[in-house]
């Protein structure tokens, strides 16, 4: 069900605009989620041991928001989505709606935190 990959510092988990088809869970190590922006990178935040990466592209299936890499020497869990559905589908109609709205909310405040930086670049 699950796959442990190991990244080196600064190696790509993945990339802005890939497909999906898992998340992650971090071991060990850091991850940084960032934004391309022409030739520089906008950092929008770090995945920590414990924690979760790519899980956005679950619940919408829309290409990946963001791209990720190592910080560090890094370990973490690849978890399938086709491995996920049985679960998530056990959960009750209503988690399911409130956590795909929670998840279109983010995708908008990412969509509009771009769009913001964006206009503060060419301005």
């Amino acid at each position: 069900m699950a796959e442990l990959k190991k990244l080196k510092q600064g190696e790509i988990l993945f990339t802005e605009g890939d497909p999906s088809k898992s998340m992650y869970i971090v071991k060990a190590g850091r991850l940084i989620v960032f934004q391309g922006k022409g030739s520089t990178e906008v950092q929008l935040g770090d995945v920590g041991p414990d924690e979760v990466v790519g899980e956005m592209a679950y619940f919408d299936r829309k290409p990946r928001s963001a791209s990720v890499k190592a910080k560090m020497y890094s370990e973490v869990l690849e978890l399938s989505y086709k491995s996920l559905e049985t679960q998530f589908d056990a959960l009750p109609n209503w988690i399911q709606a409130l956590v795909k709205s929670i998840n279109e909310h983010l995708r908008q405040a990412n969509a509009r935190i771009q769009e913001l930086e964006n206009q503060k670049k060419f301005s």
